[in-house]
């Protein structure tokens, strides 16, 4: 499930699903992980039925980009439907990544935050600088559609060109600056 690659690896997945990813325990679970690696490409796969019932904050999401204390450059995530989701994140957390594009995803079907602490549509955690997330459209009942646990975006943050609708009674939206100045 992580997609651990050398460095610079040029890596492709394309028309991939994801489906019944259930967790009860453990470290850092998701659907996929972009390990720490430049050049990735996840476009045009399908991530559904991801259900967290643990009620720690360790980074639960579909599809996710772990690295520790080092840069890693132009991922791109692009044309993925995330959906049906639960304690978790769609896409994130997010951590030390430079130059990433989040395009032209569909996010919908959040089916609450269950037992977890997080529940995002697209969750930008630490050591983000130069991040794109353009033409996605996110359709959540509950939750935040983006930006909350986000703890140091670092310079050139563009949300742009994006659908975000709240369907619930919460209206809780993008937040954004909520530890750490951002740029």
């Amino acid at each position: 499930r992580e997609l651990a690659t050398p460095g610079n690896a040029l890596v492709y997945f394309d028309g991939f699903v994801f489906d019944n990813m259930d967790y009860t325990g453990g470290v850092g679970y998701s659907g996929l992980t972009i390990g720490c690696s430049n050049y990735n490409t996840i476009r045009r796969n399908e991530f559904k039925n991801f259900s967290n019932t643990t009620s720690e904050n360790n980074n639960y999401g579909m599809l996710k980009a772990m690295c520790v204390d080092t840069q890693y450059y132009n991922n791109v995530i692009q044309d993925n439907k995330l959906h049906d989701f639960s304690g978790g994140n769609a896409i994130g957390s997010l951590y030390h990544q430079s130059k990433m594009l989040i395009e032209n995803n569909h996010i919908y079907n959040a089916l609450g935050q269950g037992s977890g602490p997080s529940h995002n549509g697209i969750s930008p955690k630490t050591d983000v600088r130069d991040f794109t997330v353009r033409g996605n459209k996110i359709v959540m009942a509950n939750g935040w559609i983006a930006g909350y646990n986000n703890s140091d975006m670092k310079q050139n943050i563009e949300f742009n060109y994006n659908l975000f609708v709240n369907t619930g009674s919460s209206r809780m939206g993008v937040l954004m600056n909520w530890n750490v100045g951002q740029g």
